[in-house]
């Protein structure tokens, strides 16, 4: 088990405990793989210029502590392999850590969808993406986090929590990063309805 340090903007800014294990099955990831590669195709996941890959995809395991995560830097990718993802065993929030275990590292995000699962038991599957026009069009009217709140860390995730708590984030299902420039993010019950949700705000663009 390797540890991983936080680093700057673009990756990982929490305690990361890696194992290398098997990847997560194939038959586990179809729904959430097909979703994933619609969000390359509507370019919502890539890659910048500068080699930072922006977006990634999870979906809740039948154990409700765990989910399945896009790997770092996996982006570029138009489709991605079971190898491409990583289990997340555990987290602890307030500790800023995440224990996670497949073929690669986990999405600098990780801690961000682990914060939705935990504040709402009905979320099975989250999408995190990358686009300007959505990104300026919706920030502070759709459910907006304080600017000054980087992600992928424990003040993320409690600002998630009361987003949660005092606005209409658990009826539209789709949040906006202030701090975080070109990001959102949606969830719902399954890969499909999380699309669904990014989708409908898009065709109101």
């Amino acid at each position: 088990m390797l540890p991983f340090l936080p680093h700057e903007e673009g990756y990982v800014k929490y305690r990361y405990y890696h194992t290398q294990a098997a990847a997560p099955a194939a038959e586990l990831l179809t729904e959430l793989n097909e979703v994933r590669s619609r969000l390359w195709q509507l370019g919502l996941v890539g890659m910048y210029a500068n080699g930072i890959g922006y977006g990634n995809v999870s979906l809740r395991t039948t154990t409700p502590s765990r989910f399945i995560i896009s790997a770092t830097q996996t982006g570029h990718l138009p489709h991605l392999e079971p190898a491409h993802y990583t289990l997340i065993e555990r987290y602890n929030i307030l500790q800023n850590k995440v224990w996670g275990m497949g073929q690669l590292p986990a999405s600098s995000e990780a801690l961000t969808h682990a914060a939705l699962y935990q504040v709402d038991a009905q979320c099975l599957s989250v999408l995190h993406i990358h686009q300007a026009s959505l990104w300026k069009k919706w920030l502070y009217v759709l459910p907006t986090t304080y600017y000054y709140i980087p992600y992928g860390t424990p003040q993320m995730a409690m600002e998630i929590q009361r987003l949660y708590n005092q606005t209409q984030l658990p009826q539209l299902q789709v949040l906006v990063m202030a701090g975080h420039t070109d990001g959102l993010i949606a969830y719902g019950n399954s890969p499909t309805q999380a699309l669904n949700c990014l989708l409908n705000i898009m065709d109101k663009t």
